[in-house]
């Protein structure tokens, strides 16, 4: 099973996009996709959300079976 921050990286590369493009795209720095996509820190919500428009997937689909693990670490 892929982690949580595989899935973002591979669904980042699936669609051509450099960090820097995402963070443009997102109007935040590249050094948080980066983080996201090491495992060092998890995008908020509304971020998981634009990640998932920019991505062409659905929310479900990036957070898969991590979703619990990953709601509790953002609101907690």
């Amino acid at each position: 099973m892929k982690s949580f921050s595989n899935r973002l990286k591979l669904a980042r590369k699936n669609c051509g996009l450099s960090q820097k493009e995402v963070a443009e795209a997102m109007n935040i720095s590249r050094q948080s996709v980066s983080r996201w996509e090491n495992n060092r820190s998890y995008p908020e919500i509304n971020n998981l959300v634009q990640l998932s428009q920019l991505y062409d997937t659905s929310v479900d689909e990036l957070l898969q079976k991590n979703g619990w693990s990953y709601l509790n670490k953002v609101t907690n």
